[in-house]
């Protein structure tokens, strides 16, 4: 049983009472942080949700072999459209595929946290070599994406044979999307450490008419005179003592 909470207001008697889930009972399961996180804002929500019925249905050894006419029936999807996004998950590396044989389910495993595939903008350029080599249109939103150039080891990835043969084309086109926006949501979420970096930078800076305070072990000092300003340099990765007059 979970832990039990009651909600007071201005009185004696309780207006609401309610427990709190209790993870320790096998009739939950847990999702990873990371991918509620990093990956549903990228992968959006049906292939999220394709996911957490992965999960959902996973044993101990984190290995889950639902069918997939039970997973699209689940979640209101076709079978083909189902199976598109188990392709997507897989060229994540979320989940790997293991296939038993033609009369039986596959059993897909889920793969730990920290070999997810985050490199999103290389991928992208992966797929998008690999669907111009094949001969498939890409996505207009795609067309007018630069790409950066990655010269000859734009192939170097453990996932070329399902890159070209094992995915299918709406699952190619699905996944170049996916990364795209995996690789928007990180920078922008770098532009904003940076903007916090900048403006404690800012807020560090400190002035003095003395030269009484000692300098910090490992801080720079430059120029001449009475008084100091200190403030981080971020290319040199340290605090500099500046004198003037």
């Amino acid at each position: 049983m979970g832990q039990a909470y009651d909600v007071y207001e201005d009185g004696d008697e309780p207006i609401d009472r309610f427990e709190v889930r209790d993870l320790r009972v096998q009739t939950r399961f847990a999702l990873d942080n990371a991918f509620y996180d990093e990956f549903v804002p990228a992968l959006g929500p049906t292939t999220s949700m394709v996911y957490v019925a992965l999960v959902r249905h996973a044993n101990k050894e984190h290995k889950t072999w639902p069918s997939l006419n039970l997973i699209a029936g689940l979640l209101g999807l076709t079978r083909k459209w189902g199976g598109i996004q188990l392709q997507v998950l897989e060229c994540f590396n979320l989940i790997r595929k293991v296939r038993v044989g033609k009369m039986c389910t596959n059993r897909y495993y889920l793969v730990d946290e920290k070999f997810w595939r985050r490199d999103a903008m290389f991928m992208a350029t992966q797929l998008k070599q690999v669907m111009e080599e094949i001969g498939e249109k890409l996505p207009k939103e795609v067309m007018s994406t630069e790409f950066p150039s990655l010269g000859d080891n734009v192939m170097s990835t453990e996932f070329p044979s399902l890159m070209r043969t094992g995915m299918g084309r709406g699952a190619r086109s699905s996944s170049l999307q996916c990364a795209l926006r995996f690789a928007s949501s990180s920078k922008d979420k770098q532009k904003g450490q940076g903007k916090t970096v900048k403006k404690v930078q800012k807020q560090v800076v400190a002035t003095s008419n003395s030269k009484s305070s000692k300098p910090t072990p490992g801080m720079i000092e430059r120029g001449k005179g009475s008084n100091y300003r200190e403030y981080f340099n971020e290319k040199e990765g340290c605090f500099v003592r500046e004198y003037y007059d």
